[in-house]
């Protein structure tokens, strides 16, 4: 007891005042001892781990630094169900992110998504230069189970790649133009075929010469998809080049019985010695292609597109600069095909005979909020032309040469001034 006494003695003393003076209720005293007194700050004086700048433990509704908000915010702040790693208990290394937490996948994308201070975990990383798990991308995409995410650090790879029968992501991890594959001259340089389903981003797609196949049945094999070649399969692709490649049909990309997912791409730069010098789409069904841009591609038929019995939804999308010697400078849409167009533009583009924008045969085109211009044909058509057709044109169609809309015993078509 005297010893309590002697302490709270000495606690006024040094405040200042002495323990019969009136003036003494009044005094500012650090009663629990922790260096900060009420008016110091101290919004606990009886607690000494309450005081300003004092740690915040999360989760147990305590203000203990004095700053009138319990936890100060940062018990999960980002609602990912895990509290921030500056808390007591805390293992959220970033708590503005809810796909950052120990329980994420830890992807793809050079940071560290699960917080354990190691970088893409989950992945099979390749490095061409050897820092990786393997150091070409078939090495890895053999190795992967479906469902595997395989991540690409930047470089030109020299491979044909082929995917079939799985369902992989695939990622280079800089972007397309810093993540190469380059076909050598000789095939592909990416495949898709036996059911393949995967997802490919961020690459370019260079140097291809095409897959032989046999798209006629005629028993002669033709070079077709000289960057991408679909063949009964689900292919996605996002952010890719497709450039300077070239084939029989499809110069860039050529989709066979398949579907396709095209978005934020461009295809440019490539040549078909017959058909589709971007693309080529046979007997394809549920292919969109979303802010795709095709341009200075060509080929005999279809300079931008070319299409037989296939289905194309394009939104968003600029074909441009396309040259075809005879038929559909930016898009050939043939035989049992439809093609819808929304919010794009089809300009610059040339053909040698008919349908300097686009040339529909035995086809269905729907065409809306699209600008049709600038193009130019040697005969007819230099914006639209149109044979044996159905035909639902709303886009805005002018200043092609040597006419906008050339029509020829077709439905919904007009070609009066």
């Amino acid at each position: 007891m005297r010893l309590i006494a002697f302490a709270l003695l000495t606690t006024l003393l040094n405040a200042g005042c002495c323990p019969d003076c009136p003036e003494c209720e009044q005094a500012d005293i650090d009663a629990d001892g922790d260096g900060y007194t009420p008016n110091q700050g101290d919004c606990d004086d009886s607690d000494e781990t309450v005081f300003p700048r004092a740690e915040e433990i999360c989760g147990d509704e305590v203000d203990q630094d004095c700053s009138d908000d319990p936890d100060d915010g940062t018990l999960d702040a980002d609602g990912d169900g895990h509290m921030d790693l500056l808390c007591t208990d805390g293992t959220d290394c970033d708590d503005a992110d809810p796909d950052v937490n120990p329980d994420a996948f830890d992807g793809c994308d050079g940071l560290d998504n699960d917080c354990d201070a190691a970088v893409d975990e989950d992945t099979i990383v390749v490095d061409w230069s050897g820092g990786g798990d393997t150091e070409t991308i078939q090495e890895a995409v053999d190795a992967a189970a479906s469902g595997d995410v395989v991540c690409v650090l930047s470089g030109s790879y020299t491979e044909n790649l082929v995917l079939d029968a799985g369902e992989l992501s695939l990622v280079g991890l800089a972007g397309a133009e810093e993540t190469i594959i380059d076909g050598g001259g000789s095939g592909s340089a990416l495949v898709f075929q036996y059911g393949d389903s995967s997802t490919v981003q961020g690459f370019t797609l260079t140097g291809g010469a095409g897959t032989l196949f046999d798209p006629d049945n005629d028993g002669a094999l033709d070079a077709c998809g000289g960057g991408v070649f679909v063949d009964a399969s689900t292919a996605s692709l996002v952010d890719v080049i497709i450039t300077g490649n070239a084939a029989d049909d499809g110069g860039g990309l050529y989709v066979n019985n398949a579907s396709l997912l095209l978005s934020d791409s461009q295809v440019s730069d490539n040549q078909a010695g017959r058909y589709g010098g971007g693309v080529r789409l046979r007997h394809a069904e549920d292919v969109q292609l979303e802010s795709v841009q095709v341009s200075t591609n060509t080929s005999v038929t279809g300079g931008g597109f070319s299409l037989y019995d296939s289905e194309l939804v394009l939104i968003d999308g600029t074909i441009s600069a396309n040259l075809a010697e005879s038929n559909g400078g930016g898009l050939y849409v043939g035989t049992d095909s439809t093609v819808e167009l929304s919010a794009g533009s089809i300009t610059g583009n040339s053909a040698g005979a008919l349908g300097g924008g686009i040339r529909a045969y035995g086809s269905q085109l729907i065409a809306a909020a699209t600008d049709i211009s600038s193009n130019t044909a040697v005969d007819a058509g230099g914006g639209v032309a149109c044979r044996k057709a159905d035909m639902s044109v709303t886009a805005d169609v002018h200043d092609n040469d040597p006419d906008d809309v050339y029509c020829d015993e077709c439905t919904g078509c007009t070609d009066a001034p």
